[in-house]
């Protein structure tokens, strides 16, 4: 997923791929000669495409660094996940890594939108228990696009270059340059 440059106050350095099994990071706790890695310093890390950019480079831990290249490499078992990850990322817009973790952590709290208004305006009839028959019984006397464009605003649907994306369990602040989501 990445790799961390580490160094020891003694001049001793390590490329350290990641994600690592706790029998690698012994052996390079061991190569290192220290008892923890808070005794190294990363003097530079090395990222997946975008990641680099969204992910803050400061306040990094090697067990943090290697418990998100976890995550990440389940995140591309799943498809669709790690884009969903990285539009998290663009709206959120994490501090530091520790929270950057956290969202990869919770990504059940959020929707990557892959369907246009029309299909979003059904989708939400859906969530609220509307079964096909019904959709199927109101097709002709509902503009479901334009129910979907309104119901992306008011469930704060973000654009990102990574796609759509919502927040479940409360919608994202409203944007002040003012979100365009329609066309889709």
């Amino acid at each position: 997923m990445f790799r961390l440059f580490l160094r020891t106050t003694q001049d001793r350095s390590l490329r350290l791929g990641l994600p690592a099994t706790e029998d690698e990071l012994d052996n390079a706790r061991r190569y290192l000669c220290v008892d923890e890695f808070a005794q190294c310093s990363i003097n530079r890390t090395d990222w997946l495409p975008y990641l680099g950019d969204l992910v803050p480079n400061h306040c990094i831990t090697v067990e943090d660094a290697n418990d998100l290249a976890l995550c990440i490499e389940e995140m591309q078992q799943r498809n669709g996940e790690l884009l969903k990850y990285l539009a998290v990322l663009s709206v959120e817009q994490p501090e530091t890594f520790t929270e950057a973790l956290h969202l990869a952590s919770n990504l059940d709290d959020y929707e990557r939108i892959v369907e246009g208004t029309y299909e979003y305006g059904q989708s939400v009839l859906r969530r609220y228990g509307a079964d096909d028959e019904l959709i199927e019984a109101i097709e002709g006397y509902m503009d479901f696009g334009k129910y979907g464009e309104d119901a992306m605003q008011e469930d704060g649907v973000r654009s990102t270059e990574f796609g759509l994306i919502r927040r479940c369990s409360q919608p994202f602040e409203e944007e002040t340059q003012g979100m365009q989501i329609g066309g889709m």
